[in-house]
């Protein structure tokens, strides 16, 4: 769990930073949840897949059940991100939902891409 957790600090940044680009400047909160989720999702699979995870899987197979768990996880977080964010704690404190929405999706990533790479 701690190569997992290393290379998803990289996706993890990556997420945060264009999630905060993005809603500052471009996207409603959900949408800029989508998008930097997304970025964070490829570079997370190919950093997993390189250093984490023993590949017991065709490489694409791999990938499509990734990305399928990831949007799964993803279309969850930007809806958590949108209730919370109408709340009047986290509308004034929205790092602290992204926060929150990250760790759960952390320990999510974590089982299902556990299954995806190595089958158990």
């Amino acid at each position: 769990m701690v190569k997992f957790a290393t290379t998803s600090l990289l996706g993890t940044g990556l997420d945060f930073l264009s999630f905060t680009l993005l809603f500052r400047y471009i996207l409603p909160v959900f949408w800029a949840e989508l998008c930097s989720a997304f970025i964070g999702m490829v570079v997370n699979f190919f950093m997993q897949k390189k250093f984490v995870f023993t590949l017991n899987r065709k490489a694409s197979t791999a990938f499509l059940l990734s990305v399928a768990f990831s949007f799964v996880f993803m279309f969850a977080g930007a809806f958590v991100m949108k209730g919370l964010s109408q709340t009047e704690f986290f509308a004034d404190f929205l790092i602290g939902a992204k926060i929150l929405v990250m760790g759960g999706k952390f320990l999510l990533n974590y089982f299902s891409k556990r299954w995806v790479f190595e089958k158990r």
